[in-house]
């Protein structure tokens, strides 16, 4: 698969999860990745809170995709906006809830994530 940069990340998210693509359409006119990640960061706990496990995972799943091809502004934006997002998801569910999303979570978002919250 080919590198993904900033300007095809929205037409990526927009096939895979047509079911934001109007926010999404909006946030690209404009060249907001950030606002971009974060619609689908939105997304993900909403489908959390209505308890759509399948979603959140293709969500996840996606945003994996995204990171492992793309670019490093790219992945810079999935790291800062939706892997920070985690901490909030963690809330919205049971241990056992976020134990079976973490143990679906692609690797490369798990590694992110356990980087961001190690301790010294």
């Amino acid at each position: 698969m080919k590198t993904i940069n900033q300007n095809e990340l929205s037409y990526v998210v927009t096939v895979e999860l047509p079911e934001i693509e109007e926010e999404i359409g909006h946030l690209h006119s404009k060249d907001n990745i950030a606002g971009v990640m974060q619609v689908v960061a939105t997304y993900a706990k909403d489908m959390l809170r209505a308890k759509h496990f399948a979603k959140v995972s293709r969500c996840m799943l996606l945003v994996g995709r995204l990171y492992g091809c793309g670019n490093a502004s790219v992945r810079d934006i999935i790291a800062n906006v939706f892997v920070r997002s985690f901490n909030g998801m963690r809330t919205l569910c049971s241990q056992w809830e976020w134990r079976q999303l973490r143990e679906g979570m692609p690797p490369n978002l798990y590694a992110v994530y356990v980087f961001q919250n190690r301790t010294y």
